[in-house]
């Protein structure tokens, strides 16, 4: 398992690396799946906690996390939450049995395109973050980052 440290006190907080995919995805967030008409997952989306979930048939910009030029609009003919509270506090919120779980990942993968599971150069699987958790990122890494020095 890995941790990585989003906020702290309720305040966002973010982890700079110089490899910028190391680089964490500061605040709370939820994350949805987006479909498009044809049942396949089109991408993972992130937004701040707290902000509405989003619709199916609303047009939304989704930005790729740190590259400031990538960028599309998609309108989801579906949209699935992906993030379910099992652990709170120390105290299992729910259990899941390992058949179902392992069920679930079967359906999901059904759910790819053809050339994101075959075994030779498969397509990347995209993961974007709304307008709003892309500027906030941004800004955090602006104040976090040093500004070198030159006389």
């Amino acid at each position: 398992m890995v941790f990585k440290l989003v906020e702290i006190k309720h305040k966002p907080c973010i982890k700079l690396s110089q490899n910028v995919e190391k680089m964490t995805i500061p605040s709370s967030k939820n994350a949805y799946r987006f479909y498009g008409s044809n049942g396949r997952a089109i991408l993972d989306f992130m937004q701040p906690s707290g902000v509405p979930p989003p619709e199916k048939g609303e047009k939304y910009l989704c930005r790729h996390p740190t590259d400031m030029s990538k960028r599309a609009y998609v309108t989801p003919s579906r949209v699935v939450p992906l993030l379910h509270t099992i652990w709170k506090e120390g105290v299992a919120m729910e259990t899941v049995p390992w058949q179902s779980a392992k069920d679930r990942v079967l359906e999901q993968l059904g759910e790819l395109r053809e050339d994101m599971t075959r075994l030779h150069n498969p397509t990347d699987y995209k993961v974007s973050v709304s307008e709003a958790l892309f500027d906030q990122t941004q800004t955090l890494w602006l104040d976090a980052a040093p500004v070198k020095e030159i006389s």
